[in-house]
Protein backbone atom coordinates (compact mmCIF):
# COMPACT_ATOMS: atom_id res chain seq x y z
CA UNK A 1 0.00 0.00 0.00
CA UNK A 2 2.87 2.69 1.07
CA UNK A 3 4.40 1.46 -2.45
CA UNK A 4 1.35 1.97 -4.41
CA UNK A 5 0.90 5.70 -2.71
CA UNK A 6 4.59 6.18 -3.38
CA UNK A 7 4.29 5.26 -6.59
CA UNK A 8 1.28 7.56 -7.69
CA UNK A 9 2.66 10.47 -5.50
CA UNK A 10 5.97 9.86 -7.60
CA UNK A 11 4.22 9.93 -10.48
CA UNK A 12 2.37 13.39 -9.65
CA UNK A 13 5.52 14.97 -9.10
CA UNK A 14 6.60 13.94 -12.12
CA UNK A 15 4.06 15.22 -14.49
CA UNK A 16 3.16 18.13 -12.43
CA UNK A 17 7.04 19.56 -13.03
CA UNK A 18 6.99 18.25 -17.00
CA UNK A 19 3.34 19.75 -17.27
CA UNK A 20 5.45 23.52 -15.99
CA UNK A 21 8.18 22.85 -17.57
CA UNK A 22 6.47 22.92 -20.77
CA UNK A 23 4.60 25.87 -19.40
CA UNK A 24 7.32 28.09 -18.39
CA UNK A 25 9.12 27.56 -21.62
CA UNK A 26 5.90 28.56 -23.75
CA UNK A 27 6.60 31.68 -25.71
CA UNK A 28 3.79 34.60 -24.88
CA UNK A 29 2.99 36.35 -26.85
CA UNK A 30 3.71 33.99 -29.32
CA UNK A 31 4.04 36.59 -32.37
CA UNK A 32 5.38 39.99 -32.50
CA UNK A 33 5.17 42.55 -34.86
CA UNK A 34 7.09 46.11 -34.84
CA UNK A 35 5.28 48.98 -33.76
CA UNK A 36 3.95 51.05 -37.23
CA UNK A 37 6.25 54.34 -37.04
CA UNK A 38 3.78 56.41 -39.53
CA UNK A 39 0.44 55.54 -40.60
CA UNK A 40 -0.64 52.60 -41.93
CA UNK A 41 -1.56 51.14 -45.22
CA UNK A 42 -4.47 52.66 -45.00
CA UNK A 43 -3.58 56.27 -43.51
CA UNK A 44 -4.26 55.85 -40.00
CA UNK A 45 -2.49 55.73 -36.95
CA UNK A 46 -2.06 53.33 -34.44
CA UNK A 47 -2.54 53.87 -30.45
CA UNK A 48 -2.70 50.85 -27.82
CA UNK A 49 -4.37 51.74 -24.39
CA UNK A 50 -6.10 50.68 -21.59
CA UNK A 51 -9.56 51.23 -19.95
CA UNK A 52 -11.26 50.79 -16.96
CA UNK A 53 -8.78 50.97 -14.60
CA UNK A 54 -8.90 52.09 -10.81
CA UNK A 55 -6.77 54.38 -8.66
CA UNK A 56 -6.30 55.75 -5.57
CA UNK A 57 -9.60 57.69 -5.53
CA UNK A 58 -11.63 54.38 -5.38
CA UNK A 59 -12.51 52.52 -2.31
CA UNK A 60 -11.39 49.43 -3.31
CA UNK A 61 -7.90 50.20 -5.10
CA UNK A 62 -4.70 51.12 -3.65
CA UNK A 63 -2.89 51.96 -6.61
CA UNK A 64 -1.61 55.63 -7.63
CA UNK A 65 -1.79 57.29 -11.06
CA UNK A 66 1.99 57.04 -10.66
CA UNK A 67 1.82 53.65 -10.26
CA UNK A 68 -0.91 53.50 -13.50
CA UNK A 69 1.35 55.31 -15.77
CA UNK A 70 4.56 52.51 -14.71
CA UNK A 71 2.60 49.79 -15.48
CA UNK A 72 1.32 51.19 -18.76
CA UNK A 73 4.75 52.27 -19.86
CA UNK A 74 6.14 48.95 -18.90
CA UNK A 75 3.48 47.28 -21.34
CA UNK A 76 4.28 49.95 -24.31
CA UNK A 77 1.07 51.68 -24.03
CA UNK A 78 -0.18 54.92 -25.21
CA UNK A 79 -3.03 56.28 -23.42
CA UNK A 80 -5.12 54.65 -20.01
CA UNK A 81 -8.40 56.08 -19.45
CA UNK A 82 -8.80 55.82 -15.42
CA UNK A 83 -12.67 54.93 -14.38
CA UNK A 84 -12.91 55.27 -10.43
CA UNK A 85 -15.99 54.24 -8.93
CA UNK A 86 -18.68 57.36 -9.05
CA UNK A 87 -15.73 59.73 -8.64
CA UNK A 88 -13.53 61.84 -10.97
CA UNK A 89 -11.04 63.22 -9.00
CA UNK A 90 -8.68 61.64 -11.67
CA UNK A 91 -8.87 64.29 -13.79
CA UNK A 92 -6.85 66.39 -11.43
CA UNK A 93 -3.91 63.88 -12.42
CA UNK A 94 -4.69 63.95 -16.50
CA UNK A 95 -1.82 64.95 -18.64
CA UNK A 96 0.66 63.77 -20.89
CA UNK A 97 4.22 62.71 -19.73
CA UNK A 98 7.11 60.17 -21.28
CA UNK A 99 4.59 59.36 -24.64
CA UNK A 100 1.72 58.31 -22.21
CA UNK A 101 -1.97 59.94 -22.26
CA UNK A 102 -3.77 60.14 -19.16
CA UNK A 103 -7.38 60.59 -19.01
CA UNK A 104 -9.96 60.50 -16.69
CA UNK A 105 -13.62 58.67 -16.61
CA UNK A 106 -15.74 57.28 -14.26
CA UNK A 107 -17.36 53.70 -13.63
CA UNK A 108 -21.19 54.87 -12.46
CA UNK A 109 -23.38 52.41 -10.03
CA UNK A 110 -26.77 52.24 -11.46
CA UNK A 111 -29.81 50.46 -10.66
CA UNK A 112 -29.38 47.73 -13.56
CA UNK A 113 -25.24 47.68 -12.91
CA UNK A 114 -22.35 49.67 -13.95
CA UNK A 115 -21.47 52.10 -16.66
CA UNK A 116 -18.32 53.43 -17.63
CA UNK A 117 -18.69 57.15 -18.76
CA UNK A 118 -15.26 57.64 -20.92
CA UNK A 119 -14.57 61.87 -20.67
CA UNK A 120 -17.29 62.84 -18.02
CA UNK A 121 -16.63 66.01 -16.68
CA UNK A 122 -18.50 65.76 -13.69
CA UNK A 123 -19.19 62.93 -11.26
CA UNK A 124 -23.15 61.94 -10.96
CA UNK A 125 -24.55 62.07 -7.55
CA UNK A 126 -26.34 58.64 -5.95
CA UNK A 127 -29.88 60.21 -7.08
CA UNK A 128 -28.84 61.25 -10.51
CA UNK A 129 -27.90 57.34 -10.80
CA UNK A 130 -31.16 56.15 -9.44
CA UNK A 131 -33.34 57.66 -12.09
CA UNK A 132 -33.70 56.49 -15.75
CA UNK A 133 -32.12 58.81 -17.61
CA UNK A 134 -28.53 58.84 -16.05
CA UNK A 135 -27.61 57.77 -19.60
CA UNK A 136 -28.65 60.91 -20.73
CA UNK A 137 -27.12 63.04 -17.56
CA UNK A 138 -23.87 61.38 -18.69
CA UNK A 139 -23.99 62.17 -22.16
CA UNK A 140 -24.90 66.17 -21.24
CA UNK A 141 -21.97 65.77 -19.20
CA UNK A 142 -19.62 64.50 -22.20
CA UNK A 143 -19.68 60.73 -20.93
CA UNK A 144 -19.31 58.36 -23.67
CA UNK A 145 -21.63 55.39 -21.78
CA UNK A 146 -20.39 51.67 -22.15
CA UNK A 147 -21.76 49.17 -20.22
CA UNK A 148 -19.26 47.36 -17.77
CA UNK A 149 -19.00 43.79 -17.91
CA UNK A 150 -22.39 43.42 -18.96
CA UNK A 151 -22.51 39.68 -19.42
CA UNK A 152 -21.15 37.96 -16.80
CA UNK A 153 -20.26 38.18 -12.94
CA UNK A 154 -22.07 39.60 -10.14
CA UNK A 155 -22.59 43.16 -11.62
CA UNK A 156 -23.74 42.29 -14.88
CA UNK A 157 -26.14 44.83 -16.67
CA UNK A 158 -29.76 43.60 -16.00
CA UNK A 159 -31.56 45.93 -18.72
CA UNK A 160 -29.64 45.14 -22.22
CA UNK A 161 -32.69 46.43 -23.79
CA UNK A 162 -32.51 49.81 -22.44
CA UNK A 163 -31.48 52.67 -24.78
CA UNK A 164 -28.78 55.34 -23.94
CA UNK A 165 -26.23 53.47 -23.48
CA UNK A 166 -22.94 53.72 -26.41
CA UNK A 167 -21.34 50.20 -26.52
CA UNK A 168 -20.35 47.30 -24.23
CA UNK A 169 -17.24 46.41 -22.42
CA UNK A 170 -16.93 43.10 -24.45
CA UNK A 171 -13.91 41.32 -22.24
CA UNK A 172 -13.47 42.01 -18.75
CA UNK A 173 -9.91 40.99 -17.55
CA UNK A 174 -11.06 40.73 -13.78
CA UNK A 175 -14.36 39.17 -14.58
CA UNK A 176 -12.41 35.87 -16.72
CA UNK A 177 -10.09 35.37 -14.42
CA UNK A 178 -12.88 35.60 -11.33
CA UNK A 179 -15.30 33.27 -13.41
CA UNK A 180 -13.13 30.69 -13.51
CA UNK A 181 -13.81 29.71 -9.84
CA UNK A 182 -17.37 29.57 -10.61
CA UNK A 183 -17.96 28.13 -14.40
CA UNK A 184 -14.78 25.80 -14.45
CA UNK A 185 -13.25 25.24 -10.83
CA UNK A 186 -11.18 22.20 -12.08
CA UNK A 187 -8.94 24.75 -13.98
CA UNK A 188 -8.46 26.62 -10.22
CA UNK A 189 -5.11 24.62 -9.51
CA UNK A 190 -3.39 24.30 -12.99
CA UNK A 191 -4.20 28.33 -13.93
CA UNK A 192 -2.47 29.43 -10.37
CA UNK A 193 0.57 27.05 -10.75
CA UNK A 194 1.24 28.08 -14.50
CA UNK A 195 0.97 31.89 -13.02
CA UNK A 196 3.36 30.96 -11.36
CA UNK A 197 6.23 30.00 -14.45
CA UNK A 198 4.39 31.95 -16.92
CA UNK A 199 1.01 34.65 -16.31
CA UNK A 200 0.33 34.86 -19.79
CA UNK A 201 -0.09 30.90 -20.53
CA UNK A 202 -2.36 31.42 -17.80
CA UNK A 203 -4.52 33.52 -19.53
CA UNK A 204 -4.00 31.51 -22.42
CA UNK A 205 -5.67 28.30 -20.34
CA UNK A 206 -8.44 30.03 -19.32
CA UNK A 207 -9.68 32.13 -21.87
CA UNK A 208 -12.94 31.64 -23.57
CA UNK A 209 -14.29 33.93 -26.39
CA UNK A 210 -16.77 36.33 -25.19
CA UNK A 211 -19.94 34.37 -26.95
CA UNK A 212 -22.78 36.06 -24.83
CA UNK A 213 -21.41 39.22 -25.60
CA UNK A 214 -20.92 38.12 -29.66
CA UNK A 215 -24.56 37.11 -29.92
CA UNK A 216 -25.32 40.54 -27.93
CA UNK A 217 -24.26 42.27 -30.70
CA UNK A 218 -25.23 39.97 -33.14
CA UNK A 219 -28.93 41.05 -32.71
CA UNK A 220 -28.55 44.13 -31.67
CA UNK A 221 -30.17 47.18 -34.39
CA UNK A 222 -28.26 50.16 -33.16
CA UNK A 223 -24.89 51.22 -33.63
CA UNK A 224 -22.59 49.71 -30.97
CA UNK A 225 -19.16 50.58 -29.48
CA UNK A 226 -16.97 47.24 -28.00
CA UNK A 227 -13.97 48.22 -25.83
CA UNK A 228 -12.06 46.06 -23.40
CA UNK A 229 -11.72 46.66 -19.82
CA UNK A 230 -8.41 45.67 -17.99
CA UNK A 231 -10.60 46.30 -14.48
CA UNK A 232 -6.91 46.64 -13.00
CA UNK A 233 -7.40 47.14 -8.91
CA UNK A 234 -3.51 47.52 -8.34
CA UNK A 235 -3.17 43.23 -9.02
CA UNK A 236 -1.67 41.86 -10.12
CA UNK A 237 0.97 44.75 -9.60
CA UNK A 238 3.10 43.64 -12.27
CA UNK A 239 0.85 45.17 -14.78
CA UNK A 240 -0.37 41.77 -16.29
CA UNK A 241 -3.61 42.36 -16.92
CA UNK A 242 -2.71 45.63 -19.28
CA UNK A 243 -0.17 43.44 -21.33
CA UNK A 244 -3.83 40.94 -21.97
CA UNK A 245 -6.54 42.21 -23.41
CA UNK A 246 -5.52 45.60 -25.06
CA UNK A 247 -7.89 48.71 -26.88
CA UNK A 248 -6.16 49.63 -30.21
CA UNK A 249 -7.79 52.69 -31.35
CA UNK A 250 -6.71 54.02 -35.50
CA UNK A 251 -6.83 57.55 -35.36
CA UNK A 252 -7.19 59.91 -38.38
CA UNK A 253 -4.05 62.05 -37.54
CA UNK A 254 -1.01 61.55 -35.11
CA UNK A 255 -0.92 62.45 -31.38
CA UNK A 256 1.57 65.10 -31.05
CA UNK A 257 2.24 65.49 -27.16
CA UNK A 258 -0.70 68.13 -26.62
CA UNK A 259 -2.80 66.84 -24.36
CA UNK A 260 -6.33 68.58 -25.41
CA UNK A 261 -5.39 67.36 -28.82
CA UNK A 262 -4.78 63.65 -27.98
CA UNK A 263 -7.31 63.53 -25.72
CA UNK A 264 -9.68 64.46 -28.29
CA UNK A 265 -8.71 62.17 -30.86
CA UNK A 266 -8.56 59.49 -28.43
CA UNK A 267 -12.15 60.06 -27.61
CA UNK A 268 -13.47 60.57 -31.06
CA UNK A 269 -11.87 57.61 -32.59
CA UNK A 270 -13.52 55.71 -30.18
CA UNK A 271 -16.70 57.45 -30.74
CA UNK A 272 -16.85 56.85 -34.80
CA UNK A 273 -15.93 52.97 -33.71
CA UNK A 274 -12.62 53.10 -35.41
CA UNK A 275 -11.19 50.61 -32.55
CA UNK A 276 -10.69 47.32 -31.63
CA UNK A 277 -10.02 45.25 -29.17
CA UNK A 278 -6.99 42.33 -28.84
CA UNK A 279 -5.54 39.56 -26.73
CA UNK A 280 -1.93 41.10 -27.50
CA UNK A 281 -0.92 38.18 -24.64
CA UNK A 282 -1.34 35.60 -27.23
CA UNK A 283 -0.07 37.76 -30.52
CA UNK A 284 0.38 41.21 -30.79
CA UNK A 285 -2.30 42.79 -33.14
CA UNK A 286 -0.16 46.35 -33.57
CA UNK A 287 -0.31 45.84 -37.37
CA UNK A 288 -4.10 44.73 -38.07
CA UNK A 289 -6.07 47.91 -39.94
CA UNK A 290 -9.81 47.90 -41.37
CA UNK A 291 -11.07 50.44 -43.83
CA UNK A 292 -14.69 51.00 -44.45
CA UNK A 293 -15.38 52.72 -47.92
CA UNK A 294 -18.10 52.60 -50.71
CA UNK A 295 -16.97 50.77 -53.91
CA UNK A 296 -17.93 51.68 -57.44
CA UNK A 297 -21.27 50.67 -56.99
CA UNK A 298 -22.25 52.29 -53.97
CA UNK A 299 -21.76 49.48 -51.97
CA UNK A 300 -20.04 49.63 -48.68
CA UNK A 301 -17.01 47.99 -48.54
CA UNK A 302 -14.75 46.78 -45.41
CA UNK A 303 -11.18 45.84 -46.48
CA UNK A 304 -9.27 44.19 -43.79
CA UNK A 305 -5.27 43.55 -44.11
CA UNK A 306 -2.20 42.72 -41.80
CA UNK A 307 0.40 43.04 -44.96
CA UNK A 308 3.73 42.90 -44.10
CA UNK A 309 3.83 40.73 -41.07
CA UNK A 310 5.30 37.06 -41.87
CA UNK A 311 2.99 35.40 -39.60
CA UNK A 312 -0.23 37.05 -40.77
CA UNK A 313 -1.48 33.83 -42.91
CA UNK A 314 -2.30 32.12 -39.43
CA UNK A 315 -4.79 34.58 -39.02
CA UNK A 316 -8.02 34.16 -40.12
CA UNK A 317 -11.18 36.51 -40.18
CA UNK A 318 -14.87 35.94 -40.26
CA UNK A 319 -17.54 38.62 -41.00
CA UNK A 320 -20.95 38.93 -39.89
CA UNK A 321 -24.22 40.96 -39.94
CA UNK A 322 -27.59 40.25 -38.49
CA UNK A 323 -25.71 37.27 -36.73
CA UNK A 324 -25.23 35.83 -40.46
CA UNK A 325 -21.76 35.04 -41.47
CA UNK A 326 -21.20 37.45 -44.99
CA UNK A 327 -17.42 36.45 -45.87
CA UNK A 328 -14.46 35.08 -44.66
CA UNK A 329 -10.62 36.49 -45.07
CA UNK A 330 -8.84 33.49 -44.17
CA UNK A 331 -5.25 34.86 -44.60
CA UNK A 332 -4.83 38.56 -43.56
CA UNK A 333 -1.22 38.57 -45.02
CA UNK A 334 -2.94 40.47 -48.00
CA UNK A 335 -5.62 42.72 -48.17
CA UNK A 336 -9.23 41.49 -48.15
CA UNK A 337 -12.13 42.97 -49.09
CA UNK A 338 -15.99 41.98 -48.41
CA UNK A 339 -19.33 43.50 -49.43
CA UNK A 340 -21.07 44.37 -46.78
CA UNK A 341 -24.53 43.13 -47.56
CA UNK A 342 -26.78 45.31 -44.57
CA UNK A 343 -26.82 48.60 -43.18
CA UNK A 344 -25.46 48.78 -39.83
CA UNK A 345 -22.14 47.88 -38.44
CA UNK A 346 -20.18 44.46 -39.61
CA UNK A 347 -18.86 42.29 -36.64
CA UNK A 348 -15.45 41.19 -37.53
CA UNK A 349 -13.86 38.07 -35.24
CA UNK A 350 -10.42 37.12 -36.02
CA UNK A 351 -8.67 33.93 -35.24
CA UNK A 352 -5.35 32.94 -34.24
CA UNK A 353 -3.51 29.49 -35.14
CA UNK A 354 -1.08 29.06 -32.61
CA UNK A 355 1.24 26.29 -31.08
CA UNK A 356 -0.75 24.32 -28.60
CA UNK A 357 1.31 23.73 -25.22
CA UNK A 358 2.37 19.96 -25.77
CA UNK A 359 1.75 19.01 -29.51
CA UNK A 360 0.06 20.41 -32.43
CA UNK A 361 -1.62 23.61 -32.54
CA UNK A 362 -5.36 25.09 -31.59
CA UNK A 363 -7.34 28.54 -32.37
CA UNK A 364 -7.66 30.87 -30.37
CA UNK A 365 -10.16 34.17 -29.97
CA UNK A 366 -7.72 37.13 -31.23
CA UNK A 367 -9.45 40.19 -32.16
CA UNK A 368 -13.20 41.62 -31.93
CA UNK A 369 -13.95 44.58 -33.52
CA UNK A 370 -17.76 46.31 -34.75
CA UNK A 371 -16.86 48.14 -38.16
CA UNK A 372 -18.60 50.68 -40.34
CA UNK A 373 -21.20 51.30 -37.93
CA UNK A 374 -23.42 54.37 -39.19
Amino acid sequence: MKRKLLFIITLTVLITSAWLFAAGIYRIPVYQTSRPSGPDAFGKFHYRGAIHVHSIYSWDSRQTIESIRAKALKNNLDFVIVTDHNDIRSRGQEGEKDGLLIMSGAEFSAPYGHFLALGVTRALDSNERTYGDYFDKSHKAGGLNILAHPFIGRNAWKALEMDGFDGVEMINMKIVFEQVFFTRPWLIIPAALSYIVNPGYTFLLIYEQPSKAMEFLDKTRKKMLITCGTDDHGFPQSGFLMSQCVNHVLTREPMDGDFRHDYRIILDSIRRGENFIAIDGFARADEFSFLCESDKDGARLLKLTMAGVEWAEKAGAKVFQKGVLIGTCGDLSRECGIRLQYSGAARVEVDLEVPALLHGSQKVSWINAMLCGE
